[in-house]
């Protein structure tokens, strides 16, 4: 039998250490998906992760039930992954994924011999998953944070609208918007191919 969300923060509150497992185990997988979308990289997903439920396991005491607390936890999610990427500006980085000199073809990743499956082994879905969050990067933060909550998480309008901190129309006409600003980006890189 499943627990609900308010029986397992009531547990945790009360010092019950299985109830976080359980509760992590429950949204980990979605979590570090939602957090892939901000980097475009597993690893920083999964590491991002693990910050964000650090900070639910220190801060369980602050939440108030009024709202859902999958919304408390995408906005936890939402502000690690903010603020990782402030993190990553401020500090050169090399990425695996860059050209070596100037051949675009050759990446430092394919020099490296990694015997590692990555969990999402399909090619074909692994290039359409770079595509899109390639294009994410590109749109304005509340534009990709929308698309990332309600088109990738499945959040409803309320949901979401509790994560970014606005009203569930705002949500509805920013997604309208983002969707178009999507479909627009995704044409011209297309036709840029």
């Amino acid at each position: 039998m499943s627990l609900k969300d308010s029986e397992l923060v009531h547990r945790i509150k009360n010092k019950d250490k299985e109830a976080f497992v359980v509760l992590f185990d429950k949204y980990k997988g979605r979590i570090v998906r939602f957090l892939y979308g901000f980097f475009g990289d597993y690893g920083k997903a999964e590491d991002a992760t693990i910050e964000t439920f650090l900070k639910v396991y220190k801060n369980i005491h602050n939440y108030e039930e009024r709202g859902s607390f999958q919304s408390w936890l995408f906005t936890i999610a939402a502000n690690q992954g903010r603020l990782e990427i402030k993190r990553t500006k401020r500090r050169k980085e090399i990425s695996l994924d860059m050209p070596i000199e100037n051949d675009d073809a050759a990446r430092l990743v394919d020099l490296i011999e990694d015997e590692k499956l990555r969990p999402d082994t399909d090619i074909v879905v692994d290039d359409l998953k770079d595509f899109i969050y390639r294009i994410l990067s590109e749109m304005k933060e509340k534009y990709a944070d929308i698309i990332r909550l309600c088109d990738i998480e499945k959040l409803s309008y309320e949901e979401a609208s509790q994560v970014l901190n606005c009203s569930p129309f705002t949500v509805r006409t920013r997604l309208r918007r983002a969707r178009v600003k999507l479909y627009k980006l995704a044409k011209k890189y297309k036709d840029a191919l």
